[in-house]
Order: C-alpha cells, then sequence, then structure tokens
C-alpha cells in the first residue's frame, strides 16, 4: 500500500471531486448540513460520473493484485455506473435508468468517489 504518483493523484482528487458532489447533497437531504451545492447540469454530472466510473474499472485492475476482492468490486461497481451513466446520456431509457437522477445519481457518486479515494492508496 502506498502512493503511485500520477495514477494516485488523479485517483484521489476525481475521487474526492465525485465524494463531496455525492455527500453534501445526501446530507442536505437528511438534514445533516443546512447547505448544499448548486444545481450542477444534468449533462456534466453524467460525464463526470462517467469518466468516474471508468477511471474506477482502471484503478480496480490495478487493486487485484494487492486486494483481489477490493479490485473486482472496483470494476464491477465501474462497469456498472459507467454503463448506466453513458445509456442516461444517450438517452435510452430502461427502468434502471431511474437510479441515475435525482438522490440516486448522488448515491453513486459517493460510492464511486470512494471507491476511488481507496484506490489512491493501493499500489
Amino acid at each position: 500500500m502506498g502512493w503511485e504518483g500520477l495514477k494516485s493523484t488523479i485517483s484521489l482528487g476525481l475521487g474526492l471531486l465525485l465524494f463531496i458532489l455525492g455527500i453534501v447533497p445526501l446530507m442536505h437531504k437528511v438534514n445533516m448540513i443546512a447547505w448544499t451545492i448548486p444545481d450542477i447540469p444534468e449533462i456534466l454530472m453524467l460525464l463526470l460520473l462517467a469518466a468516474g466510473g471508468v477511471y474506477l474499472v482502471i484503478d480496480g485492475f490495478m487493486e487485484v493484485p494487492m486486494i483481489p476482492s477490493m479490485g473486482w468490486i472496483s470494476i464491477a461497481t465501474g462497469i456498472i455506473v459507467s454503463l448506466l451513466a453513458i445509456l442516461k446520456l444517450f438517452g435510452k431509457t430502461a427502468g434502471l435508468l431511474v437510479l441515475v437522477s435525482g438522490l440516486g445519481i448522488n448515491v453513486f457518486f459517493t460510492i464511486v468517489g470512494f471507491l476511488l479515494v481507496i484506490g489512491a492508496f493501493m499500489f
């Protein structure tokens, strides 16, 4: 476990950004904090989520040799989240795409951000 330079820097930066974008609205929703992040256009949110999911897959492949279970969880989560975000971007409507709006997108941001932050410290 350690710092791996550029890979860890990107993972930590993107992870913290996604985690904050996800956790602050969730905390505001349950009245833990009084302020929230201003509304960000949905297309930008979906692009960030798709990019985070793709980088999570890349990060997951690097984690598999160290902690296989964590690596496979990261890979599976990254594939699912990035596919849902890309499908929503292309306007393909399906029952599962409801998860990528409102409260669901905040949960995805929090999960992906958390896994990216963990991945930043894996070597």
